[in-house]
Order: structure tokens, then C-alpha cells, then sequence
């Protein structure tokens, strides 16, 4: 299976996750190259108060690693151009979410879950 990494467009958050993200947001979308479905997106979420990191893989239909840490080193540029800080919350569904992101580079910031991003 090949994928293909890009900028995500809008409805990509519709067709992975089956609703519209929260705001607006910038992102990396990975598709599949046979039919084009969307299996993973990750980024940033603008919210009124802050700005949220995210990110989602289909969990019947995942890329490969490679394919994962390309589109990772890309979620990080975004992060990096921001001028705010960025926090984000583990996924207690997802068993790779702590180390996802902690691998990119998110630290505690308070003891109730929530990670803040650590300028590299």
C-alpha cells in the first residue's frame, strides 16, 4: 500500500472522522494512493483561548510508519511557526498517543494530562 502526504483540504476531517474539526485548523492529511481515502491527519486546531495540537489515524486502515513519521516531521513544522504556545491531550483510546507525542516533543504542563509543546 502507498499513501501520499499533503496539506489537508477542506473536508478531509469529514471523511476520516465522519465530522467537521472545531475551528480552524491547519494540517497533513494522509491519503491512500488506490482510492484516495483519507487514513490519517494531524495539526493544530485554532481555539478561542489557545491553540490545540491533533491528530487521527483510521484505526481499520493505518499507514505504515514511515509513511506516519513523514507526515509527523511536517505536523511539526506547523507547530514550530506558531507564535503561541500549543498544547495538546493524550488519547486514552489510542495506545501510541503518548508516545507520538512525546516523540514530537510535548512535555507536562499540568498533572490533569495536558502536554504543552517544547520548542525544539
Amino acid at each position: 500500500m502507498t499513501y501520499t502526504v499533503r496539506n489537508s483540504r477542506e473536508g478531509d476531517d469529514i471523511a476520516l472522522n465522519g465530522i467537521r474539526c472545531g475551528g480552524t485548523y491547519r494540517a497533513i492529511t494522509i491519503e491512500r494512493d488506490d482510492n484516495g481515502a483519507v487514513v490519517g491527519m494531524g495539526g493544530i486546531v485554532y481555539g478561542p483561548e489557545s491553540i490545540i495540537a491533533f491528530s487521527s489515524l483510521d484505526r481499520n486502515d493505518r499507514p505504515d510508519k514511515r509513511t506516519v513519521v513523514k507526515a509527523a516531521r511536517q505536523v511539526i513544522k506547523i507547530i514550530a511557526d506558531c507564535n503561541a504556545p500549543v498544547y495538546a491531550t493524550i488519547d486514552e483510546h489510542e495506545p501510541t498517543a503518548e508516545k507520538f507525542l512525546r516523540t514530537i516533543g510535548f512535555v507536562d504542563y499540568n498533572d490533569q494530562g495536558v502536554l504543552i509543546w517544547q520548542r525544539q
